[in-house]
């Protein structure tokens, strides 16, 4: 026996069912990807609906790299999957603008494309007559990739103008690697993280910053690595570390150098790698903490190469393979860097987690 109750919770389901199979229905599929920025650049099924995009899912077809090593699959996240979103987002500018009334204002004026490429090229013409062309700044972005970047930046070198280094705009540039190693950028693919005995979390949250890449870390852990996160505050990535250290805001530097007193003092660090691969051996001048350069040690200027501790205890040019590292790292070295320290220091296979741009959120 049938009520009318019954037919109409039948229909309401009915209905639900349609709707569902609307939401997920489309035309025709792509491939497509993100944000450049955040360098995985992530391999994505677009499915197309009317034209537009309807969703987005991860592609997960990444062939394993190396056998006995998790691939990089599914190698998408939450952002990704949402990236599309923006295309009809109400902030997403998709003509040119002018402003109207003072700087910091915010208010604006459409104009047509004419009028803006026509402004902007009087504004070029002017700066090059009365400054000339390096008064003209670029500012690169990272986003479109080289579709978008080539043709500006040639456009700014047939003019001679400035071009900002779009590493430092968005605060991705590690200065200290390059300081020490010569290098901006002098890691292993992500998938290496899997062979480490001691990972370090420091000065990022790779759960919320580095999503398509962090099931490396607890699948390193998973095989016997020792994951170790410092941060002032228990984040996101915390949860899935041995050992949480937790820090002051801004004492990291402290931290690091007493980590560094342990290291060099109890000899856990690999001389001949720390001699030829890094700046540890050069010579320091205490009064400025500048290198001592060959130069200024003759009584000249601040020119010629950096000097390092010879193997017979004395000055020598700065030439890999042939120093002898001595030294001293200033710092504080308590109980808790000290254990760090020795974990980190010493044989097996380390990883130094560095997400690019500001990641502790």
């Amino acid at each position: 026996m049938t009520t009318s109750g019954d037919g109409a919770g039948r229909r309401a389901s009915e209905g639900t069912e349609e709707r569902y199979r609307r939401r997920w229905r489309w035309d025709g599929v792509s491939w497509g990807t993100h944000c450049l920025n955040c360098l995985a650049t992530c391999p994505y099924r677009v499915y197309r609906r009317d034209g537009e995009v309807a969703f987005e899912e991860v592609g997960g077809v990444l062939p394993p790299v190396e056998e006995g090593v998790p691939d990089l699959n599914p190698l998408g996240c939450q952002k990704g999957s949402g990236w599309s979103v923006q295309l009809s987002g109400e902030d997403r500018v998709t003509h040119p603008l002018r402003r109207v009334g003072e700087r910091g204002g915010g208010e604006w004026e459409r104009i047509s494309w004419d009028e803006a490429l026509e402004e902007i090229a009087e504004a070029v013409v002017e700066a090059i007559d009365l400054e000339g062309p390096e008064s003209i700044l670029f500012e690169e972005t990272v986003e479109g990739g080289l579709l978008t970047q080539s043709p500006f930046l040639r456009f700014a070198g047939l003019l001679g103008a400035v071009t900002l280094d779009a590493n430092g705009l968005v605060n991705d540039f590690p200065t200290g690697h390059h300081i020490t190693f010569g290098k901006f950028s002098c890691a292993s693919t992500v998938d290496d993280t899997f062979h480490s005995d001691v990972v370090l979390l420091w000065h990022s949250n790779p759960a919320y910053t580095s999503i398509p890449y962090f099931h490396y870390v607890t699948e390193a852990r998973y095989r016997g690595a020792r994951v170790v996160t410092i941060a002032p505050d228990y984040n996101a990535s915390a949860v899935f570390a041995d050992q949480y250290v937790p820090i002051r805001p801004g004492t990291d530097a402290a931290l690091a150098l007493g980590m560094c007193q342990v290291i060099i003092e109890e000899g856990l660090f690999d001389e001949g790698f720390v001699c030829s691969q890094t700046d540890l051996p050069l010579l320091v001048l205490t009064g400025t903490g500048r290198f001592l350069r060959g130069a200024r040690r003759e009584g000249g200027g601040p020119g010629g190469p950096v000097l390092l501790l010879g193997s017979r205890g004395g000055p020598s040019p700065g030439e890999p393979g042939h120093a002898h590292a001595r030294g001293r790292a200033a710092g504080v070295a308590g109980t808790v860097d000290g254990q760090v320290a020795r974990r980190f220091g010493g044989r097996g296979h380390h990883g130094l987690r560095v997400v690019a741009g500001p990641s502790r959120r």
